[in-house]
């Protein structure tokens, strides 16, 4: 594991609030450019703003960059990819995003399975093909894929 990631470039999906916006947060502190991604635009800009502050507050220069992205459409996720690579690469691939359907089985529409097998299952492993040349070109890439159900209770 690396000690010193100052100046490496992270995308974290889920960033809008919760874990997702803790581990933005933390990263930029750690002197990481970090790309934010989320479908809200408003909550992406809150983040950003702690992101900033937070690398303020710890000596660091960086710049927290926030892209709405809708993970259940591919085409979405490639515009996202082709973003981080205009934005000059990737070294650290957060996939955090996640949606739950709760409640009994005979309750929950095959839309709303459809919805939750997109974004959590579907959408990391196109990041991470999609994202793979540009982590292939880091000099120390690494993947975090989040799994949990208790973003904000536990």
């Amino acid at each position: 594991m690396k000690t010193n990631i100052a100046g490496e470039r992270a995308l974290v999906t889920g960033a809008g609030s919760g874990i997702g916006r803790a581990v933005a947060v933390r990263l930029a502190s750690l002197g990481c450019t970090v790309t934010l991604a989320a479908r809200t635009l408003k909550k992406l800009e809150e983040t950003a703003a702690l992101c900033n502050a937070a690398a303020r507050e710890a000596g660091h220069g960086t710049n927290a960059i926030a892209h709405t992205c809708d993970l259940m459409s591919e085409q979405s996720i490639l515009s996202l990819v082709r973003a981080v690579a205009d934005e000059g690469g990737l070294d650290i691939l957060v996939n955090n995003a996640g949606i739950v359907q709760a409640g009994p089985l005979e309750g929950i529409a095959t839309e709303q399975f459809d919805a939750v097998m997109a974004t959590n299952a579907r959408a990391p492993f196109i990041l991470m093909r999609e994202t793979l040349p540009l982590l292939r070109a880091s000099r120390a890439a690494e993947i975090v894929n989040v799994c949990s159900v208790v973003a904000h209770a536990g």
